[in-house]
């Protein structure tokens, strides 16, 4: 294992960056392996109290090999760990980015939060956690999917769990989207197999019956989220906590075989 220790955040947090060589949930395809930098660290808000205090957990993989670079360049900027970068096309690197992030996440705690703790010092709401745990898994053909499990909390009654999906074309160099997957005029059909997905999984008949029963999707809005799995036989729709359903739901998944999509889908 290779530790790394940022000077700057000595005085902050007790920091670790860790290559682990081995991933029980690691992809590799065509000479690109992942490796993970791992960061588990806490900054304490007042200076020998354990609480309150905000603890980021992170473990990220990256790509080693062949082409590495691109492939890093395609999880960077896919929006997982700075939204931010997503639209910028700037030629980024894996440890100043989660560098930056490290740093950004730990001074915005300390400067929001320590204007709480001066008006409300009694607060209970000044404790603040993140874990983002991302993994790799080959699924369809030339496609490694990068999955990110995020987990935060905010002083409130409970945290939010999400996960993130994007797929990486490795032949291409692209992450693929749902217009890279359908046909034109292809939502009306989707549509209706998501629909008959998700009622199955509610037990429920019609759509009405599922916004009326389990307030699935009742603002009568029914999509396919650019939020996908694309597995060797059928693709998983991820849709997040509290994003078609209310929180009690939890994340909602559906997965809808290759088979039955086979006339919309891209030859």
């Amino acid at each position: 294992m290779k530790k790394i220790t940022p000077l700057y955040l000595l005085s902050l947090v007790a920091l670790a960056f860790i290559a682990c060589g081995s991933q029980e949930k690691t992809a590799k395809a065509k000479g690109i392996e992942f490796d993970s930098i791992v960061i588990d660290s806490t900054y304490h808000l007042i200076k020998g109290k354990e609480y309150p205090s905000c603890h980021l957990k992170l473990n990220f993989q990256y790509a080693k090999g062949e082409k590495a670079d691109e492939i890093n360049h395609l999880i960077l900027h896919s929006g997982i760990i700075n939204p931010e970068l997503a639209t910028t096309a700037q030629k980024l690197d894996v440890k100043q980015v989660l560098d930056s992030f490290v740093t950004c996440f730990f001074n915005d705690y300390k400067t929001d939060y320590g204007v709480i703790l001066e008006e409300e010092p009694d607060s209970p709401g000044l404790n603040y956690a993140m874990e983002i745990n991302t993994t790799t898994k080959n699924g369809r053909e030339d496609i490694v999917t990068y999955l990110a499990d995020i987990y935060y909390f905010a002083g409130g009654a409970h945290g939010i769990s999400h996960t993130l999906a994007r797929n990486i074309d490795v032949n291409e160099r692209k992450i693929v989207t749902l217009g890279d997957l359908f046909i034109e005029n292809h939502e009306k059909q989707l549509h209706e197999l998501i629909v008959k997905e998700m009622t199955r999984k509610f037990n429920c008949k019609t759509l009405a019956e599922l916004q009326e029963k389990e307030f699935v999707f009742a603002d009568a809005n029914v999509y396919a989220p650019e939020n996908f799995i694309l597995n060797k036989n059928n693709i998983t729709f991820i849709y997040c906590d509290s994003e078609i359903a209310p929180h009690a739901a939890g994340e909602i998944r559906i997965e809808i075989d290759y088979d039955d999509l086979r006339d919309i889908l891209k030859k």
